[in-house]
């Protein structure tokens, strides 16, 4: 069991809470015991008592709560009470101890009060060291120690929430893309008046159902998403005629089960048939090309272009596409480096390389297959 789930556990049930106390203040009890002093029980429970109230008062009183807030007023009223408090419980407990005692602490209590304490460093140390400070300690550390570790924890989940709102912000990016792109498509054959028009249409559907429900699964087989891409190729050929080139080659051998993040790959085929198809003038051609090796994919997605047409304004290549995805690569593999996706831009084509490691194979393999089945499209 982690720290985690025991913290969590913990802070679920009442009882065990009153349990753990209950065991740990037995246990001070027993390890402060001194055998070679003769304490009457009473006084050893008197400063006890003390040294409970003093820390459920700091840690589970009001007084965390001000200090939050930064009302140090509050916490430092509470110290100095329990500072002049010591002197009462000294003086009781030399009365329980020994009601005869000679000790100059006794009338100069009667004396001065609480503030006796003050008279003397040595009076001072027994009062508050040796009565509070040293029986207060191992519950207070223990208790910063949970604290500590119940902030770390709470720092964790607040990152993990934020990484995956911004993945998912990320992810919802590239299917709102996706059907921009498959629309135009299918707006391109009615206009043409092609016959294939309510065939493609359905068949976009179920590629619009893979990409909406693909958002539920942090990783899906690597067959399926190059199922996907295919079918995405098919559609994107029949869009433009006999007069390009759409080619596809994986090689995916014994890791067509290993799991990659959802539409990972997408943005890089997408950015090859806009520029390399929607903006070429003549002969257009578009390669993808995945091989799966021991642990690892090198996708190469290369296109025809104009020099220009896959150029940033900041003069960087790629399109928005591509800065989305070095974002969602930057995120879900943080230990790759700066350069797990390289671009090559020549005179007249465009290379695009990602270099990924897989992961274990989804355990929803089935149900997902099931659920959203490669669309297979004709042309």
């Amino acid at each position: 069991m982690t720290i985690r789930q025991l913290l969590l556990l913990y802070s679920r049930h009442a009882t065990l809470r009153l349990g753990v106390h209950c065991l740990l203040w037995a246990a001070l009890w027993v390890t402060t015991e001194d055998p070679d002093v003769d304490t009457p029980f009473l006084a050893r429970l008197l400063e006890l008592a003390y040294a409970m109230a003093a820390f459920y008062l700091l840690f589970y009183g009001p007084v965390p709560r001000w200090w939050a807030q930064g009302r140090y007023a509050g916490p430092l009223a509470a110290g100095i009470v329990l500072v002049l408090s010591s002197g009462p419980i000294l003086y009781e407990q030399y009365q329980l101890a020994n009601p005869h005692s000679t000790y100059a602490f006794l009338p100069a209590y009667r004396a001065y009060g609480p503030l006796a304490i003050f008279l003397s460093g040595r009076y001072f140390f027994y009062a508050l060291f040796n009565g509070l400070v040293l029986n207060l300690a191992p519950p207070a550390l223990l208790k910063l120690l949970k604290t500590l570790a119940e902030g770390q924890l709470a720092r964790q989940r607040t990152e993990q929430l934020a990484y995956r709102l911004h993945l998912d912000a990320l992810l919802g990016q590239v299917s709102p893309h996706f059907l921009f792109n498959t629309l135009n498509n299918l707006y391109g054959l009615v206009l043409d008046d092609d016959s294939r028009a309510p065939v493609i249409a359905r068949q976009l559907a179920a590629l619009l159902r893979y990409t909406e429900e693909l958002a539920a699964y942090p990783a899906v087989p690597l067959q399926a998403e190059a199922d996907f891409l295919d079918d995405f190729l098919a559609l994107a050929r029949i869009r433009y005629g006999a007069q390009v080139s759409l080619e596809s080659y994986w090689q995916l051998g014994d890791e067509a089960e290993a799991g990659l993040p959802p539409l990972l790959l997408l943005p890089l085929v997408e950015n090859a048939v806009k520029h390399g198809l929607g903006q070429h003038v003549g002969a257009a051609w578009v390669r993808v090309r995945g091989e799966a090796r021991p642990g690892e994919l090198v996708v190469t997605v290369t296109n025809s272009c104009y020099p220009a047409s896959q150029l940033l304004a900041t003069g960087s290549p790629g399109g928005l596409g591509l800065v989305t995805l070095r974002e969602r690569l930057r995120l879900l593999y943080p230990n790759l480096g700066a350069f797990p996706l390289t671009l090559v831009v020549t005179a007249s084509t465009f290379v695009a390389t990602l270099r990924l490691p897989l992961w274990p194979a989804p355990a929803q393999t089935t149900s997902f297959l099931t659920a959203a089945p490669s669309a297979t499209l004709t042309s």
